[in-house]
């Protein structure tokens, strides 16, 4: 089944202006329920950026995008927050987290906006998520106390955390050391696995990624191709 299609995306910084930069040009994308897929390419080929067009967080592209077939741009503000809430998971390469805030109140943030979830099966799924990766002891630190890894952890938990259809992953393990990064990148393939997600995974490093992808796209130069 497919889960969204992007169509003759193009993205333009600064657009007509002197310092107009195309990062994205007639880029097509097809996503299918269940997929297992790479976005690979240079850094500062448009990856993150076509991400964030992706995980609906960026609206300003020309072209035709469809979420199940309907089309992105007929939904409002609101509706585009909800669905972006329920139906994607994402994890930043730079983590976004609230350096002031708990580790806790990080992960529960897509809670606020969903009601997938009553309070008591909130309590029940905060557990089960942060018992699987083993933070339950860090949920009251600071995120400015943790350690990386602890940081993608409370990252991933809070992209996990509502259950959403597709799993976004930019650079998931860029700042870990190997060991960690390996053992990260397991836990969420087979978690995608177990839970029959959807997975998009965008790196610039495709020599140690595990064999259970199903897609390749590349960019480069500002265009996509399925290898």
């Amino acid at each position: 089944m497919r889960l969204l299609a992007l169509e003759n995306l193009s993205k333009v910084y600064n657009k007509n202006t002197r310092s107009e930069t195309r990062v994205l040009q007639n880029c097509s994308f097809i996503l299918n329920k269940g997929d297992f897929l790479i976005i690979s390419g240079e850094s500062g080929s448009g990856k993150s950026t076509f991400l964030n067009i992706a995980g609906l967080l960026d609206k300003e592209y020309d072209g035709e995008y469809t979420i199940r077939g309907q089309a992105v741009e007929k939904h409002n503000s609101n509706q585009l927050a909800i669905l972006r809430n329920e139906m994607f998971g994402i994890v930043f390469q730079d983590y976004v987290l609230v350096e002031d805030a708990s580790a806790y109140e990080n992960i529960i943030i897509p809670l606020y906006y969903s009601k997938k979830y009553k309070r008591k099966e909130r309590r029940n799924r905060i557990h089960e998520i942060t018992q699987t990766l083993k933070i339950e002891d860090i949920l009251n630190k600071s995120v400015s106390q943790l350690s990386g890894g602890q940081r993608q952890r409370v990252a991933i938990a809070r992209a996990l955390i509502n259950d959403p259809d597709v799993l976004l992953l930019d650079e998931p393990t860029s700042a870990l050391n190997q060991d960690l990064a390996q053992g990260i990148l397991q836990f969420i393939l087979s978690f995608g696995q177990k839970h029959h997600k959807t997975i998009v995974l965008v790196t610039h490093d495709t020599q140690n990624i595990p064999n259970v992808f199903n897609k390749h796209y590349q960019l480069a130069d500002g265009k996509m191709t399925l290898c």
